[in-house]
């Protein structure tokens, strides 16, 4: 399996790799009249990042998140203080319809992804909600479908491959990241990944928010979901953590 972890601590290097909670029922998507239940997407219905954050949606990528200096990873809701989310966290996507070792699929090379953390519960000063940008990482190439990237398979299907050049793209940091925070004494934030997907026409004309604060759109309500919209851009994947407060 081939990972994606892209280090943008210090010098935007990139390294290859790894308010409250409702009982609420599970509820599967209808797909053609067969219910489709994710274990993802049921974590994001339980905290209300669907349809608080996000449109519902059929998870297709794992999103993994993890803060090396302080061994802080991201699973679907736990709890972080926020002395362990500083630093410029790393990240990795897998695709979840793709076993380890299956065979290779076709070279989609026109698949471009960017990741955006977004904090749906920042507020203003009068306390009502103003959803903030954190981080913005655009043009991420889906190098899972690189042979160069699937030793196991080049070792036993030598006569299958291709030297044939793939597209690769430049990953952009169009916001730098923002160490979350909260107030002494309000309720934990959702700091949400989203993972989205658009194509090679879009990359290279994804624009950034004016502001950070309602992702630049000037009024209540808007967020993540409006930008990628208007990107041209929808989402496969998203992870999430609670973060309060403390440790310092």
């Amino acid at each position: 399996m081939v990972r994606f972890i892209f280090s943008l601590i210090v010098t935007s290097s990139i390294a290859l790799a790894k308010l409250t909670f409702s009982s609420h029922p599970q509820q599967p998507i209808q797909d053609d009249g067969i219910q489709v239940i994710s274990p993802i997407r049921d974590a994001l219905v339980k905290s209300y990042v669907i349809p608080e954050v996000l449109d519902d949606f059929y998870p297709t990528f794992t999103l993994y998140i993890a803060y090396p200096p302080t061994h802080t990873t991201t699973r679907l809701g736990n709890n972080v203080t926020t002395n362990h989310t500083w630093t410029t966290p790393v990240l990795e996507f897998h695709h979840l319809s793709r076993p380890p070792m299956s065979p290779m699929p076709a070279l989609q090379t026109e698949n471009v992804y960017t990741v955006a953390l977004t904090d749906p519960d920042s507020r203003n000063h009068d306390g009502s909600r103003s959803e903030m940008c954190h981080w913005i990482v655009s043009n991420l190439s889906n190098m899972e479908l690189s042979p160069e990237y699937h030793p196991f398979e080049l070792e036993h299907n030598v006569d299958d491959y291709s030297p044939t050049p793939i597209r690769t793209f430049t990953p952009e940091v169009l916001v730098p990241y923002l160490a979350p925070w909260t107030h002494n004494g309000t309720d934990p934030h959702r700091l949400v990944f989203v993972l989205l997907e658009g194509n090679s026409s879009t990359a290279n004309n994804v624009t950034v928010p004016r502001d950070r604060k309602d992702w630049g759109y000037g009024e209540r309500g808007y967020g993540v979901r409006d930008w990628a919209t208007e990107n041209g851009l929808h989402v496969v994947g998203a992870n999430f953590f609670w973060v309060e407060n403390g440790g310092w």
